[in-house]
């Protein structure tokens, strides 16, 4: 796994101030990533989607998610305060593309906890890691009204 190093950049100029977006995800649908993203919803959390396969989900406000296109990626993610980080439970990842492009572009990332992702960030340094819904909704909340934590962990991961 990895990225395009001339492709995912920060963009020029970044901080909290001019993150338009709270929290994104950009993937795949599946069913785990469904339900963290409901916990979000459901929690009070505004999250914005794109991606493949959301018409499978069981809710029907996900069905309307729609692809990304590819130059819109990094703007995208770029103009949020996190971005989140699900795996693909069918592939069996401890990291995904995801899991390099985010730090890269400069976002803090808000990722599924694997021995991977703590090893290549450690929690709380250069990524937050979660394990269940309760956490990924705990950890939302605060780093939203954390700026200059989240921004400094930002940092550390890219």
């Amino acid at each position: 796994m990895g990225y395009d190093q001339d492709f995912f950049r920060p963009p020029l100029s970044k901080s909290s101030k001019e993150s338009t977006r709270e929290i994104v995800f950009v993937g795949h649908w599946q069913p785990h990533t469904e339900k963290g993203i409901a916990a979000l919803l459901e929690g009070g959390l505004k999250v914005e989607m794109w991606g493949y396969n959301w018409r499978k989900a069981k809710g029907r406000e996900f069905r309307l998610c729609e692809h990304l296109p590819y130059p819109d990626y990094v703007k995208t993610v770029g103009g949020a305060k996190i971005a989140l980080c699900f795996l693909s439970k069918r592939n069996r990842n401890e990291s995904t593309g995801r899991s390099f492009e985010i730090p890269a572009i400069g976002t803090f990332m808000l990722a599924e906890r694997t021995s991977e992702h703590e090893y290549l960030y450690g929690d709380n340094v250069g990524a937050g890691l979660f394990s269940n819904e309760r956490e990924l909704i705990d950890r939302a909340r605060y780093y939203l009204r954390n700026n200059e934590e989240r921004e400094a962990i930002a940092k550390t991961g890219h």
